[in-house]
């Protein structure tokens, strides 16, 4: 079993407490700013509506190691929504990580007219060390895969509308994925089309919500259910001509007012002939990018989540996922295990905006993973 150094969870700990301090430290500052000219009261209401955390961001997943963010996200106040309406967030952040990946990106996650309209509005640009393991469950290049660069752009808007049924929302997403990749020369050699000159994909997809949670950031009850089906190709700016549907189907249930159950189920199905970083694969904690890959895959994974203090948060997590070439075959594909443990701390006040450090165990490989928000939500 492959185990990180001690020295880099020892980093990774110690940034993630420098996190916590600086905002803290921030927090403490905006308050008294905010307290000036203001009564008790007042200020207080504005603490609550709104609030901005700067603080720069540990970065550790097996993808592309072990870095640093740089990050400004700012949690829109609520004055004039309906109680329990969401929260609208918007962000910057530029990323440098130990296997050289850089990224610059932005988003805006907005609920508008008390939730009757989301827009969502992501884009990125960097370059990206990654590895390519093939496809299918018995790929030669598993156990040896492909280093390569990838530097790519990423602009992907979303606009939803609530429908006349309660919690139900439906729109357009369109996504454009520029990349162009460069293999390691001294690595072995794929005859892949996406390595041989820069490729984008582009498609128009249908989205379908059912959204029933208490909270958008760091939810405690309710469910999520997503449906898209996407049609890539030619007319929609992109170079490849592929179908893509993905669902993703999460309950949150509040056991007692500490402890919180969590399960999610996700699938992925292609059709036609799509660029490998854009097929199926198995969402799970544990596993890099593209580390199983194929037309199509199913993932299943449960959390609890249990509040020891009031900004502190344990986890455990673990789950298991298959792909296959065709839908018949994923009942007989071989399952890929996940799990692992983590703990949260609460910088985001009453928006409940949680960061935090997951330990995961996939393959017989242990990595590190440094969190922010809820990623059984994305």
């Amino acid at each position: 079993m492959n185990i990180p150094s001690r020295k880099i969870i020892l980093v990774l700990v110690v940034m993630l407490g420098l996190a916590v301090a600086l905002n803290c430290a921030a927090a403490e500052v905006k308050d008294r700013v905010e307290s000036i000219g203001r009564d008790a009261s007042a200020a207080k209401a504005v603490n609550q509506d709104a609030r901005l955390v700067v603080v720069p961001i540990p970065v550790s997943n097996p993808t592309v190691g072990v870095g640093l963010t740089l990050a400004g996200i700012y949690m829109h106040g609520k004055t004039d929504a309906k109680e329990g309406s969401p929260t609208s967030t918007s962000g910057v952040g530029a990323m440098l990580t130990s296997n050289d990946s850089w990224l610059l990106g932005a988003f805006h996650d907005g609920y508008y007219f008390d939730d009757a309209m989301r827009l969502r509005l992501a884009g990125g640009y960097g370059e990206l060390q990654l590895k390519y393991y093939g496809t299918g469950n018995d790929s030669p290049l598993q156990d040896n895969p492909l280093e390569f660069g990838a530097t790519s752009t990423v602009f992907t808007p979303r606009l939803l509308f609530e429908l006349p049924y309660e919690n139900f929302f439906l729109g357009l997403e369109y996504l454009y994925v520029g990349i162009e990749n460069a293999p390691d020369p001294s690595g072995p050699s794929v005859d892949l089309p996406e390595f041989s000159f820069r490729t984008e994909t582009a498609g128009l997809g249908l989205v379908g919500v059912y959204d029933s949670r208490d909270s958008n950031i760091w939810p405690a009850a309710g469910t999520l259910l997503e449906a898209t089906a996407t049609n890539y190709g030619g007319h929609f700016g992109g170079d490849y001509h592929y179908n893509k549907g993905v669902v993703k189907f999460t309950q949150y249930h509040r056991i007692v007012d500490p402890l919180v159950v969590v399960y999610r189920l996700d699938g992925q199905f292609i059709g036609g002939d799509a660029p490998f970083w854009d097929l199926a694969q198995i969402n799970l904690r544990g596993f890099p990018f593209g580390r199983y890959l194929d037309k199509h895959s199913a993932t299943a994974q449960a959390e609890i989540r249990w509040r020891v203090f009031e900004n502190w948060t344990l986890t455990a997590f673990g789950g298991g996922g298959r792909i296959a070439e065709s839908i018949s075959d994923i009942g007989s594909s071989p399952t890929r295990w996940a799990g692992g443990a983590g703990v949260r701390y609460n910088i985001g006040g009453d928006h409940q905006l949680n960061i935090g450090i997951d330990v995961t165990v996939a393959d017989d490989q242990v990595e590190v993973y440094f969190q922010v928000g809820d990623w059984l939500s994305n």
